[in-house]
Formats: structure tokens, C-alpha cells, sequence
């Protein structure tokens, strides 16, 4: 784990990128320059955060190994090769993780740590705490990531009830890790799913009779922060799982969710989590 503090505009909006898995023909090329494009439109108030899985990083002795669909096979081609895609809003980004598919070359070489070299940003290894304060030394919120190694599914037949159980699952996973983080993310799942803050209903007592409140994000993001008042999220995935004419160790997974999670800040505070299909 680390921690990376960072400065960070009172209003801006952060962008929660990963399993990128540079390296394959299953990459989403259109997909990731759709998100870079966005990012250079408004560079004073856009961010990046990347979650792991950066590269592909199977090697030919791989069982899930396939040289037909390999751009490039040599994992520190594709550790280049992603550098170059995001070198263009280094400076917009604020660090990145490990994942599962870099963590398995290790006896190799940390490649995540190396492309978060040559992109000059903090490397978060496979969790980190993001700490966040302003131009002015003043601490806004914090944000638990992690890349993960967890699948969320449900056996459920309505599609309503069946999210509700990811989303379920998702906190579960995560609401332990981390006591005072406002925002708690993994990837790993190529799924998009948001959990936002519950609002409960509670009632007080006042002079003049009975008054109801509804519990929200804490007026005080410094300190313990109830499990279901802050905001969850799996973050996507840029790698596809189906394409004609050829096969994948991923089939028979549900699709991918191609995109990302956007955060929307504003005056200091977390406002909205929201997907960002591309």
C-alpha cells in the first residue's frame, strides 16, 4: 500500500481508468483516445488515476497465452507502448497501481512501477490511499483504490435485483479496507457499478414536535466515515472480451464494460460517481 497526496482543484472532475491491458488485439484503442481527448479539452479541472492491469503481461508459457491476437509480445513493448498513449496528460494524472496481470511478472520486473516512472507520476502499488487537499494546504477528502482480485457476481433473474447484489458484494469487499476514505474503488471486475451514499431517514426530537433528517456524505470528510454514507465504485475496463475471428481466455465472462469512472468534485467535496462508457 501508499499513500499519495495530491493538490487538486476545489471543482474538477477525476477519471478512474483501468485494465487497460495494452498488448492485445482486444485492446480498446478507440476507447482509451476518447478518454485522453476528453481529459486534454479541459486540463485545469481533469485528472487521471489509473487502477492496474496497464498491459496485457502473459507470457508465451502462459496457458491463456495466444500469439495471434498479441500486438506485442515482448511486455516491456507494451509497457512502452501504453506509456506514449497516456505521456500526452502526464501532468493531469495523479498515479496509478499494480495489477493482477503485472503482479504476475514480478520475478521479471514491477512494470507498473516502471511505466509510472516514465510517466513521472506517484506509483500506488496494488492499493493505495489517496489523500486530496487544495491550493491552500486545506485537506478536502480521501480516496481508497485498489486494484483487486474480485468478481461480483449474483444469481439472481431480474436484472434490478442482480445489480443490487453486485453492488452489495462490491461494498462488502471494500468497506473494510479503509475507515476514512469518502470514496472506496477496485477494478479487476471489467464492470462499471456505482454504489452511492445511502440516504436514511432518521427523525429528531425539537420543541416544536418531531423533525426528519436523511444521513449523507458527513459534513466532516477528516475522519471516520460511516460504511453507508460514502460512495463505491468498480471502475471498467478497457479491454474487450468478444471479436470476430478470434477466441480469448475471457469467453463465457459477461461483456466487458468498456469505459471508466468519472468523479465529479465540487467545492472540495465528492458530488457524483458516474460512469464514463466509451
Amino acid at each position: 500500500m501508499q499513500r499519495i497526496v495530491s493538490v487538486i482543484p476545489r471543482d474538477c472532475n477525476i477519471l478512474f481508468v483501468g485494465d487497460t491491458h495494452e498488448g492485445t488485439v482486444f485492446f480498446h484503442d478507440k476507447g482509451l483516445r476518447k478518454i485522453v481527448n476528453h481529459v486534454e479539452k479541459d486540463r485545469a479541472h481533469r485528472r487521471v488515476f489509473h487502477m492496474g492491469d496497464w498491459i496485457e503481461a502473459i507470457p508465451s508459457d502462459d496457458r491463456r497465452y495466444d500469439n495471434s491476437a498479441a500486438l506485442y509480445n515482448n511486455p516491456g513493448e507494451q509497457a512502452e507502448a501504453i506509456v506514449k498513449r497516456f505521456k500526452s496528460i502526464k501532468n493531469q494524472m495523479l498515479g496509478g497501481l499494480h495489477g493482477n496481470h503485472e503482479r504476475a511478472l514480478y520475478r521479471i520486473k514491477n512494470f507498473a512501477d516502471q511505466i509510472c516512472k516514465d510517466l513521472n507520476i506517484p506509483y500506488g502499488t496494488g492499493m493505495c490511499r489517496l489523500i486530496f487537499n487544495d491550493d491552500k494546504g486545506r485537506h478536502l477528502f480521501n480516496v481508497f483504490a485498489c486494484h483487486g482480485y474480485w468478481l461480483f457476481k449474483s444469481q439472481a433473474k431480474d436484472p434490478e435485483q442482480e445489480m443490487a447484489n453486485k453492488k452489495a458484494s462490491m461494498k462488502m469487499r471494500l468497506k473494510k479496507l479503509m475507515g476514512d476514505a469518502a470514496v472506496m474503488l477496485c477494478g479487476h471486475a471489467h464492470e462499471l457499478i456505482v454504489a452511492e451514499p445511502v440516504e436514511q431517514l432518521y427523525l429528531t426530537d425539537e420543541p416544536y414536535g418531531v423533525k426528519q433528517h436523511y444521513l449523507g456524505l458527513p459534513n466532516n470528510l477528516s475522519g471516520y466515515i460511516p460504511v453507508d454514507q460514502r460512495f463505491y465504485g468498480c471502475t471498467g475496463s478497457l479491454r474487450k472480451n468478444q471479436m470476430d475471428g478470434f477466441t480469448d481466455y475471457a469467453e463465457g465472462f459477461p461483456p466487458a464494460e468498456l469505459g471508466c469512472l468519472d468523479l465529479a468534485v465540487r467545492d472540495g467535496r465528492p458530488a457524483t460517481l458516474i460512469p464514463m462508457k466509451v
